[in-house]
């Protein structure tokens, strides 16, 4: 099982949004998981297409197939939308495997680890599903970074990051460390 999870595994850093995780699989990848998720796409468009096809699929989809995961899947899912440090894995692990190739989980392997990520598109929807799966509070922060990054890498660019997280703290009700911020911006 641990060489069918690694064959899926993606030799990159980790992403966060879904499409960019679909666009760091080989084509051939991505139509395994459109035959998955029981899209029909065309060999000949390109990976770009088929990623983005799948993403909208994926995100419209997961509130009902969330509900007719396995419960191992389930906790599963959760417990990676838990913890974000990176993890080994056993023979034994099926769910991750299934998982991946629904589109719901992706391994990037970096620095000789296998780190497990889910989208923050699916980590937003499954909090809505179940609220006890994750702090919403650090979910909206990393999701405001997210949706704000360009423009607070202008500011970022033009200010120091001392400056920049002393705004945050004045600002917002849960402060955020220099270290959290520089993971928003380095990834």
């Amino acid at each position: 099982m641990i060489q069918l999870v690694q064959s899926y595994a993606i030799k990159d850093a980790p992403r966060q949004h879904l499409v960019d995780c679909l666009l760091a699989h080989k084509k051939t990848t991505l139509l395994e998981i459109a035959k998955k998720q029981s899209i029909i796409v065309k060999k000949r468009h390109t990976k770009q297409v088929i990623a983005i096809d799948l993403a909208k699929h994926i995100i419209h989809r997961f509130d009902e197939d969330y509900l007719l995961l396995e419960e191992d899947e389930k906790k599963e899912l959760a417990d990676r939308v838990k913890k974000s440090e990176a993890t080994n894995y056993s023979d034994q692990e099926a769910s991750p495997l299934s998982l991946q190739l629904k589109g719901y989980l992706y391994f990037f392997i970096e620095n000789q680890q296998i780190k497990s990520v889910v989208p923050l598109e699916l980590t937003e929807k499954l909090v809505n599903i179940d609220s006890t799966v994750i702090n919403v509070t650090e979910l909206k922060t990393a999701s405001w970074f997210s949706k704000n990054k360009k423009a607070v890498e202008k500011i970022y660019a033009t200010c120091s990051l001392i400056h920049l997280v002393t705004v945050w703290n004045n600002h917002s009700k849960k402060p955020l460390t220099t270290e959290e911020a520089r993971h928003f911006f380095i990834g």
